[in-house]
This record gives structure tokens, C-alpha cells and sequence, in this order.
């Protein structure tokens, strides 16, 4: 009977200690679980364009990432703007793989002032005031991402400093719909 209450302690020691830090969710400490490594992004990676006024950051003015899933695709997105430049946005896309994600490809979306031209006679777009460019070629690399939790990475060309990001998946940044673009974008 003793050993019986022992193994019970036991049991629920374990339990709890599961629960207060997921030590026993994984047991590799899912921060390098999928190969990632420290590459100093930081929190400020959390927007997608970082707006400075007079070397003020105002954060009401700079967008934030925002993310949504479909099927096993995951898509960051955010508007991006440059100085003299119509903003556009970037959007990059995963796929889960297990507890791991793979890295799919990018898109540059840019509208134009063109707006939405429709043939008069078949209602066909003829332009949509989106143009759009896919990059599958680009690097990515891994600093973190804990399943349906934070996903922070970096793509780029060669190696050189690139996109950066920090994406929580919290539902203040989750894109329930497809962006606009999309209703005219076909493989």
C-alpha cells in the first residue's frame, strides 16, 4: 500500500510539472525543436513596416504581421510601405509539417491607381489594381516556432538581410478573411 501512494505521488509530481511548463509536451524544448537558431530578431520584428517620426517610433502607425491558416498552409502578412512609394504587401507562406514547418515561397503584392477595369461586354478583369510577384528561390531561416504559439524567421536572398518577422499567433493579428488581391490571383 505505501509503494502504491508513492508511485501516486509520483505520478501526479510529473503531471503537474507537465502542465506548468510543457517540459513533458516535448521533450526537445521545442525553442530549437525545428532547427532554429538564434538570430537576434527581435519583438520590433512584430510589424511588418517600423514608422519613425522625428526618430520617434509610433506604433499606431506601424502595421502589424497578421496570419491565418488554410488546409496546412500557414500565410504571414503585412503592408509594407517605403518612403515615396505606394505601400504594397508581403506575404510568406509555410506548410506544417509535423511539429515542423517547411517554407514555401513569398509574394510582393502592389496595387496600382489603374483600379478595377472590367470588359464591357463579358465583365472579365482586364485589370485589377493589383500586380504581384512569387518568389520561390528565397532563403529562410528559423529562430522559433512553437505550434499554434509564435513562428519568428527571416527570408532573404543569399543570405542577406531580409524580411524579418515575429508572428504571435494571438487573435488581435489573425486575418479571418483573404486579402483583397486574392479574388483576382490564379495560379
Amino acid at each position: 500500500m505505501k509503494n502504491y501512494i508513492y508511485l501516486l505521488v509520483f505520478l501526479v509530481a510529473i503531471y503537474s510539472c507537465c502542465n506548468d511548463n510543457d517540459v513533458c509536451h516535448n521533450q526537445n524544448n521545442d525553442e530549437n525543436f525545428c532547427g532554429g537558431q538564434n538570430l537576434g530578431i527581435d519583438e520590433l520584428a512584430r510589424f511588418s513596416t517600423v514608422v519613425y517620426i522625428n526618430n520617434i517610433f509610433f506604433p499606431s502607425e506601424s502595421p502589424r504581421w497578421e496570419w491565418r491558416t488554410y488546409n496546412d498552409t500557414i500565410e504571414v502578412g503585412g503592408i509594407i510601405k517605403t518612403f515615396g512609394l505606394p505601400d504594397s504587401t508581403r506575404h510568406i507562406f509555410f506548410k506544417k509539417n509535423g511539429n515542423c514547418i517547411n517554407y514555401l515561397s513569398s509574394r510582393d503584392v502592389y496595387f496600382d491607381d489603374g483600379g478595377v477595369i472590367l470588359d464591357p461586354i463579358t465583365n472579365e478583369v482586364i485589370q485589377s489594381g493589383y500586380n504581384w510577384h512569387n518568389y520561390y528561390d528565397l532563403q529562410f531561416k528559423l529562430q522559433k516556432y512553437k505550434i499554434d504559439k509564435i513562428l519568428i524567421g527571416e527570408v532573404s536572398v543569399d543570405g542577406i538581410s531580409g524580411t524579418k518577422f515575429w508572428m504571435e499567433f494571438t487573435s488581435d493579428v489573425h486575418r479571418p478573411i483573404p486579402w483583397e488581391y486574392e479574388q483576382y490571383y490564379h495560379n
